[in-house]
């Protein structure tokens, strides 16, 4: 499936479904949405001037500007940058986002994602939260690491559950766990984050 962008087309993931546009949307901007057993999820996909673009290649950079704009209830998850399959620059990252009792609860990931074109930055958005029974892979992930550290102390794996991915002396806000790290995303498929990581890993795979 292709979503049209101005001049041309960008190759996207068959599970997405178009969603129609609502008022006061960005012009030449798409909406696809998908759902599995464990995420709800809308992707948006518009071009944006070149000079709001995220610069390609400084990972220092942009992981510096998120721990400096993280909420109490966010953390950095990943961030990624080099080449499509075409060629194309690339630069993403992935936050997720702790939402109250009164939002719902659960987690959210975000997606942001630039790439470059000869005449604009292509700019996705995903929105990948979670549907269903909430924190199971956590909890799954968590009596795995305490099985096979039988003897180690709850309260060191407590230490070394959560950390920053590229700063383990950061310590502000919902960081990192270890049920988030990427080995995982084939064992929970319908898992937010593992479907933001595939609409990545396509996108860079396909365009």
């Amino acid at each position: 499936m292709n979503a049209e962008l101005l001049n041309g087309t960008v190759a996207l993931p068959d599970p997405l479904v178009k969603l129609g546009h609502r008022p006061g949307d960005p012009p030449h901007c798409s909406f696809y949405g998908m759902e599995t057993e464990g995420s709800k999820d809308i992707i948006q996909y518009m071009p944006i001037s070149k000079e709001y673009a995220m610069e390609y290649g400084d990972l220092k950079g942009l992981i510096d500007g998120i721990h400096g704009a993280l909420g109490d209830s966010q953390g950095l998850i990943e961030v990624g940058t080099g080449k499509t399959a075409k060629g194309k620059d690339y630069i993403y990252s992935i936050i997720k986002t702790l939402l109250p009792p009164e939002k719902g609860g659960g987690v959210t990931y975000t997606l942001c994602l630039d790439a470059d074109y000869p005449e604009f930055c292509f700019r996705m958005m995903g929105y990948f939260n979670e549907n269903g029974i909430t924190g199971l892979r956590d909890s799954m992930v968590l009596e795995l690491e305490r099985r096979k550290n039988e003897n180690e102390p709850f309260e060191e794996l407590m230490k070394r559950w959560m950390k920053d991915p590229y700063d383990e002396n950061y310590t502000k806000g919902i960081r990192m766990n270890l049920s988030e790290q990427k080995e995982y995303d084939a064992q929970f498929p319908g898992h937010p984050l593992s479907v933001g990581r595939m609409i990545v890993d396509y996108y860079v795979n396909n365009n």
